[in-house]
């Protein structure tokens, strides 16, 4: 049985801009990640998203149609210029999300089998081509899940299954030796369509440790029962409850190569729910980073909590933001005038405390918020505002680490 398990990939997009892709490729080697994962464009899209045309929609995702000797040009480069990085490339050659029927007529094929000959004669010989997705799930589209009964959802989804059989048919008869896959939504598909693919393949999504459990136990059976090897092609989603560590923890339970979902973090389309840096290279999850290096937050007994308090720091960083806010250094009729700077410093030794420790919420960072007050010149900085984020951090670093009294100033000083 070939061996994919060293397979640590991302989806991705079929980036053609030079600096884009060398950042990316960048982003890839540091993170130790070595295959993307891409959207092919295929010839025949039957189900554009809602308020979008035919005409829309290839003008938002030029086809092959439209320049297939350009369009070929750009997947070529692509791949090669991946595999400079020593990243190799699985493309997909159809989206099953958007199907509204899966019959065609043999003049469509005449185009479908011209496509796949087109991308084949491409990427021959290659090195960079690791296999074939043969269709993005195939079971999952609204033509299926909103069928009126059981009776026809099946009979709909008896017709993919014949449409997706005929696609593998298709691409072995043009490349009978790169190996194909089928990026199911769930596992249970392979079931029907093991018998006509190399490498069996599922997505993962689910939100507890029970149920992806038991997904990967039923995807790791069924490799077994099909004598094929099991690649987990596209997981890891925040607004799912399914974050990138959990699911890696399986993957590497399984010995399972894997491709998250997806590389960089933009504010455009599922960059709030999906991606590992910022086309900055910074990053929004280090526990989804710490795992790609096989190392996960312990969640077992044994843990040893942070004390953000044993030197009593926190004491001090209260007693500072209280003694600023009450202005207890003034002379009388002459009170001491704090800068924000001042009230920021303050505010940012409570803050270190309290995200060292791990006693803040991360979603929209206290450090953050602060860094982007200091990138503001001084007169334009709400004072008012700075100093109730201060008074802020103060009282809850006073919550976390449970003080009831700070120690007054200057009697007491922390242990040296």
């Amino acid at each position: 049985m070939q061996d994919y398990s060293q397979i640590r990939g991302v989806n991705h997009h079929m980036v053609t801009d030079p600096e884009i892709l060398k950042r990316d490729m960048g982003f890839m080697n540091r993170l130790n990640l070595n295959s993307t994962r891409i959207w092919l464009s295929a010839p025949v899209r039957r189900n554009p998203p809602a308020g979008v045309n035919a005409a829309q929609m290839r003008r938002m995702f030029p086809s092959w149609l439209d320049d297939r000797e350009g369009y070929c040009k750009k997947l070529k480069y692509y791949v090669s210029e991946c595999w400079k990085y020593g990243v190799s490339t699985m493309p997909i050659f159809w989206n099953g999300n958007g199907l509204d029927k899966a019959t065609y007529t043999e003049e469509e094929w005449v185009t479908i089998e011209e496509y796949v000959k087109d991308m084949v004669d491409t990427l021959k010989g290659e090195p960079g081509l690791l296999m074939w997705d043969i269709i993005n799930e195939p079971g999952c589209s609204d033509w299926i899940g909103e069928a009126p009964s059981e009776e026809i959802k099946q009979s709909r989804l008896n017709e993919i299954w014949a449409f997706v059989k005929r696609l593998c048919e298709t691409v072995k008869k043009y490349d009978p030796d790169t190996p194909i896959t089928i990026g199911h939504v769930i596992t249970d598909y392979n079931e029907i369509t093991g018998d006509w693919v190399d490498v069996l393949s599922f997505h993962d999504y689910l939100p507890t440790r029970k149920e992806i459990g038991a997904a990967y136990e039923w995807a790791h059976q069924q490799s077994i029962k099909f004598g094929k090897p099991m690649i987990q092609s596209e997981t890891g989603c925040i607004c799912r409850a399914d974050p990138y560590d959990l699911e890696l923890e399986y993957c590497n339970k399984y010995n399972m190569g894997w491709y998250l979902f997806n590389l960089v973090i933009t504010n455009r389309g599922w960059g709030d729910v999906h991606g590992l840096v910022y086309e900055d290279g910074t990053i929004r999850d280090p526990a989804a980073i710490a795992a790609l290096f096989g190392f996960f937050r312990k969640r077992s007994t044994g843990r040893v909590l942070a004390n953000p308090n044993r030197e009593g720091h926190a004491y001090l960083a209260i007693r500072q933001v209280e003694d600023m806010l009450m202005d207890k250094k003034a002379a009388q009729h002459r009170p001491v005038v704090h800068t924000s700077e001042d009230y920021l410093n303050a505010a940012e030794y409570c803050v270190n405390l309290l995200e060292g420790a791990e006693m803040v919420a991360m979603w929209d960072a206290p450090s953050a918020k602060i860094q982007e007050w200091r990138a503001m010149p001084e007169e334009e900085r709400n004072i008012w505002e700075i100093k109730k984020f201060a008074y802020d951090m103060a009282m809850l670093l006073k919550e976390k680490c449970m003080i009831v009294t700070v120690p007054s100033a200057p009697t007491w000083a922390p242990d040296k």
